[in-house]
């Protein structure tokens, strides 16, 4: 009976656990119905590092290479430590590091960034959520939860106004796609006297790193440009590629055909619309409690709608300021909103054939959502404030 009223005092952290536990178990069956082609971008990194450490260039098509290789040249020697073991081991291992780190990937979110806003939905969250984004990313064997562990923990020095070590590990976590450098723009947000010297220095050593890159082997860099000029062309669920399908869309229900060339125009139109939103909301992030905390949410729900290509399983640094937010909103509607975010592009609902690609899309659909929720609660917080909520630099009313 004691024992009983002990688990009931405790039901919440009981209740967590065996959240953590169903979802963990649900994660292993998943992943041991895995196509025999399970993992296929690190075949892709282990057949291009085999090529590197050959003599070849591993950007180019050969025999030894089967797809094309689009991450920075100075990523290869990342995984040349996995070409002195066969392709099945270096698989394995592979799927264990990152199995590893994705634990310490999500103790982190749910400890030192979700806090009092984490429980146990969040672990469900972290399974379903884009589209199951970590699951695909798992799938695919991509380097996405990697590079993640970097930049979270990078992030997480951030707040602890720790801007050394925040460059140095984001700098690190940028050697695959070069992207995530653009959280450095975090650190014009702080006011620490150094920010400049953090900043500038940390875009001289990466482009430093890159132009000695380019001094030892120029054909490396070239070919690297080349792939991943060429990869854009592959559609993923990417903002860029979501505004192309919603012109197709439009075509095929009105016949109106739109040039190629203005839809390009037109995503960086919005491009530009969304990054002067986010310099809009970081002038008035003081007004908002957990003001640096909220800067990076919104910073990484502005990230995911960016890029041209940006695949399903990289969704996954949206994932927390998703969940964030929907605890946080003034809408008070974190039940249905949590459901909307985690729906799976299944087909439930009847709709006309057009609209089939807005399930491909259902991620860019939650990413806008999400930046428009954080837009949403700083407008109110600096409009509380008494502060002049549309310039761009905020003044009191």
């Amino acid at each position: 009976m004691i024992f009983i009223q002990k688990l009931w005092a405790r039901r919440s952290t009981v209740l967590e656990w065996f959240v953590i536990i169903a979802v963990a178990l649900y994660g292993i069956r998943l992943l041991t119905q895995m196509p025999p082609d399970f993992q296929w971008d690190l075949r892709t990194y282990y057949d291009s590092a085999k090529a590197f450490t050959a003599g070849l260039n591993p950007y180019d098509r050969h025999p030894l290479v089967i797809w094309e290789y689009t991450y920075l040249p100075l990523s290869l020697w990342f995984f040349v430590p996995f070409t002195l073991l066969d392709q099945s081991t270096a698989l394995s291992i592979w799927l264990v590091i990152k199995i590893t780190l994705l634990i310490g990937l999500i103790v982190l979110w749910r400890v030192k960034f979700l806090a009092e806003e984490g429980d146990g939905l969040f672990y469900i969250f972290c399974l379903l959520a884009f589209n199951s984004t970590i699951f695909l990313d798992m799938r695919a064997g991509n380097v996405s939860v990697i590079e993640q562990a970097f930049i979270w923990l990078a992030l997480f020095f951030f707040l602890r106004r720790n801007y050394f070590w925040f460059c140095i590990l984001l700098m690190i976590g940028s050697i695959f796609k070069g992207l995530p450098m653009a959280f450095l723009l975090l650190l014009w947000l702080t006011d620490s006297p150094k920010r400049h010297l953090y900043f500038f220095g940390s875009v001289a050593a990466f482009a430093g790193m890159i132009g000695l890159t380019f001094l030892m082997s120029p054909q490396l860099l070239l070919g690297f440009l080349g792939n991943a000029t060429g990869h854009v062309e592959s559609a993923g669920p990417s903002n860029f590629y979501f505004i192309k399908a919603s012109f197709h869309a439009l075509y095929e229900m009105t016949r109106l055909n739109v040039p190629d060339a203005l839809q390009t125009f037109f995503f960086y139109g919005v491009a530009s619309v969304i990054v002067l939103l986010t310099a809009w909301a970081c002038a008035r992030l003081k007004f908002i409690a957990d003001g640096e905390k909220v800067g990076v949410f919104l910073l990484c729900s502005a990230y995911g709608l960016l890029p041209p290509y940006f695949a399903d399983y990289a969704y996954i640094p949206l994932i927390v300021p998703a969940f964030f937010i929907f605890k946080r909103a003034s809408l008070k509607a974190f039940l249905p909103l949590f459901l909307i975010a985690s729906l799976s592009p299944l087909n439930l609902l009847p709709r006309p054939s057009a609209l089939d690609y807005l399930w491909r899309y259902y991620p860019v659909l939650t990413a806008y959502s999400v930046f428009a929720l954080y837009l949403y609660e700083i407008y109110l917080a600096a409009n509380k404030a008494g502060v002049k909520t549309f310039s761009l630099i905020p003044n009191h009313r």
